[in-house]
C-alpha cells in the first residue's frame, strides 16, 4: 500500500489540462469555493493486490469500513478503459478521529489494482496520460500494447496459480475456526459473505466426527442442521461456486453461498 498528497505541479498541470478540455466541473468559481470538491485526488492512497477477485474484495472492504461522501461518483464500477488502464476506485472521507482537525471531512481516493495492472497502469500513466518529455513514439506505442496484453495474461495465471494453491493447501491442512473457514468460504465464492461462521464451523466439525462414525444422517446444532453428503473440502477441491444451503431445523435456508458438490 502507498500513499501520497498531490503535488503542486502535478495540481497545476491537471488544471491546465482539464481547462484546455473545457471540463465544465473544473471552473474557477467551484475550484475557488472548494477546490478538495472538485480534485477530489489531492489525497490519494493505492492498495496492490495479487488477484482481480483480491480487487473486488478489497474495494468492498473500503467501503464498508470508511465513510463515503454524499457525491454519485463515490463509489463507481471497476474502472476498465480502453487505453488499457485497470483499478477500482472509492472516494472515501478522511475519519474524524484525526487528530488534525484540518482533514476532517476531506476526501481521499482510494485505488485498488492488481500487482500487473499497477505496473501497467503506471507505464501508461508516465507515457501516454502525462506525455513527459515527448509524445509516444509508434514504437513505444506498439511496446506500451505489449505490455497490457502481459499483464492481462500476468492476472490471468497468477488467479489459476493461488486457485491451484488453495486447492493444494485444502488436502494438506484442515481449517482450525470459524475465521478460516470464512476466508475458505470468501475464497471459493469470489465475495464477501456474511452469516454465523462460528455456528457453521461447529456444524461441519460435528459432521465431519459423525462421518468418522459411519453416520449418513444429518448433522445438527441447535436449529441449524445440513446432510452429511455436504463437505466443506468439496468446495476447496475445485468445483464451481454455487449453493450449498445450511437449513434450519424447520427446512428453511438460513444460509448459503457454496458449491455444486
Amino acid at each position: 500500500m502507498s500513499f501520497r498528497a498531490k503535488h503542486p505541479d502535478d495540481l497545476r498541470e491537471k488544471l491546465q489540462r482539464k481547462s484546455e478540455e473545457r471540463d465544465d466541473k473544473y471552473t474557477f468559481e467551484a475550484l475557488s469555493h472548494e477546490i478538495g470538491e472538485v480534485v477530489t485526488d489531492l489525497a490519494g492512497c493505492r492498495v496492490v493486490v495479487y488477484t482481480v477477485p483480491d480487487e473486488e474484495r478489497v474495494s468492498a472492504l473500503v467501503r464498508r469500513i470508511f465513510t463515503l461522501p454524499d457525491r454519485v461518483d463515490a463509489k463507481p464500477p471497476p474502472i476498465r478503459r480502453p487505453s488499457g488502464y485497470q483499478a477500482t476506485h472509492t472516494l472515501v472521507l478522511a475519519p474524524e478521529v484525526h487528530d488534525d482537525t484540518s482533514i476532517h471531512g476531506t476526501i481521499c481516493e482510494v485505488q485498488v489494482a492488481t500487482v500487473a495492472a499497477h505496473l501497467f497502469n503506471e507505464l501508461e500513466h508516465d507515457i501516454t496520460y502525462k506525455k513527459l518529455g515527448h509524445l509516444a513514439t509508434p514504437a513505444e506505442q506498439r511496446l506500451l500494447s505489449s505490455v497490457e496484453r502481459a499483464c492481462k495474461l500476468a492476472d490471468h495465471l497468477v488467479e489459476q496459480l493461488l486457485d491451484e494453491r488453495a486447492r493444494g493447501k485444502a488436502h494438506l491442512t484442515g481449517i482450525a475456526d470459524a475465521a478460516e473457514l470464512r476466508l475458505a468460504l470468501e475464497r471459493a465464492t469470489a465475495r464477501p459473505l456474511n452469516g454465523d461462521f462460528a455456528r457453521l464451523f461447529t456444524m461441519l466439525v460435528l459432521r465431519g466426527s459423525k462421518k468418522a462414525m459411519g453416520c449418513s444422517a444429518a448433522c445438527s446444532w441447535g436449529s441449524w442442521s445440513a446432510p452429511c453428503s455436504v463437505a466443506l473440502p468439496a468446495m476447496l477441491v475445485g468445483c464451481s461456486p454455487s449453493r450449498m444451503i445450511a437449513h434450519r431445523g424447520n427446512g428453511e435456508p438460513m444460509m448459503a453461498d457454496s458449491c455444486d458438490g
